[in-house]
């Protein structure tokens, strides 16, 4: 995407617009043109910031004269320690009762017809459980923001379990 600031306003475009208005008239060609073209014309590439979006959100967009980009200004949200640790724990908690949601028919039926679960069953579900619990301590043990920033949710871990639940019947 791309951007200029004309007359006092920022105007972004997909492709650098055919034809362009100027002060002096119409200009035509731009699509094909380089960048150095492009900025004598006031056009420049919209650069997006890297950014977390737990912590910030994107803002209006503004001029960056350092490096000759459009870019949006990064709008912190507060969060907190708590607000990230909840957030993780909300994640995990949509886990475990998928997974129980899963476990449960299977169970229910093994009950209802009088079947004892076989211990290799039985033993692979405390497990998965075990794991939910363990990454639910390593969670309410991040002590710092950053910490908790760079936490890496074990998805592929919580995954196979799930992928195990949900094909026991």
């Amino acid at each position: 995407m791309y951007a200029r600031n004309y007359k006092g306003k920022i105007e972004t475009f997909n492709l650098p617009p055919e034809p362009l208005p100027t002060d002096n008239g119409l200009v035509s060609g731009l699509r094909r043109a380089g960048a150095d073209t492009l900025a004598n014309y006031g056009i420049y590439p919209i650069v997006m910031p890297t950014f977390d979006s737990r912590t910030h959100k994107l803002g209006n967009l503004i001029w960056d004269a350092n490096n000759s980009v459009f870019t949006h200004e990064l709008i912190s949200l507060g969060a907190t320690l708590d607000d990230i640790k909840q957030s993780l724990k909300r994640r995990l908690k949509e886990d475990w009762k998928y997974a129980e949601s899963e476990a449960r028919p299977y169970i229910d039926y093994m009950e209802n017809n009088n079947n004892t679960i076989p211990t290799n069953i039985e033993n692979n579900l405390k497990t998965i459980f075990d794991n939910m619990n363990s990454i639910k301590e390593e969670i309410q043990a991040l002590s710092t923001l950053q910490e908790a920033l760079d936490y890496e949710y074990p998805e592929s871990q919580i995954k196979i379990g799930l992928e195990y639940v949900r094909d026991l019947i």
